[in-house]
């Protein structure tokens, strides 16, 4: 085999990060011609969002087989967005220094901000 793990599993990741730049491009040109107002703070936070899925999904493909990896992506997916409420709800209570740091900086646009990015990356 001309390639090596190393260099197919680098590949992927270059390949994430390649499609994770042209969706937050194009992300920031739907925003923009929208006359919606973002920070580089929002691309920063959708950026490590983005970064924290992948560290958790790519490891799946070598753990599960490429058959049931979609329905395990899937699943993961609802449970989490079922899940977030009740977690924000956990936050807002017991973690009064982050929330407070997420509602100073104009919680409304970074929620729809992470929801284009998302729109965008499905």
């Amino acid at each position: 085999m001309p390639y090596t793990r190393k260099e197919i599993v680098a590949s992927r990741y270059i390949g994430a990060v390649v499609y994770m730049v042209i969706s937050m491009a194009l992300t920031g040109v739907i925003l923009y011609l929208t006359d919606y107002g973002y920070e580089m703070m929002h691309i920063a936070i959708a950026a490590g969002l983005f970064f924290v899925f992948t560290a958790f999904a790519f490891p799946l493909f070598y753990i599960i087989k490429p058959a049931y990896i979609g329905i395990v992506v899937f699943v993961t997916v609802i449970v989490l967005a079922l899940g977030f409420q009740p977690a924000s709800r956990f936050f807002m209570e017991h973690m009064t220094v982050i929330t407070d740091f997420f509602l100073a900086h104009q919680q409304q646009r970074f929620t729809l901000s992470v929801r284009a990015s998302l729109l965008v990356c499905i």
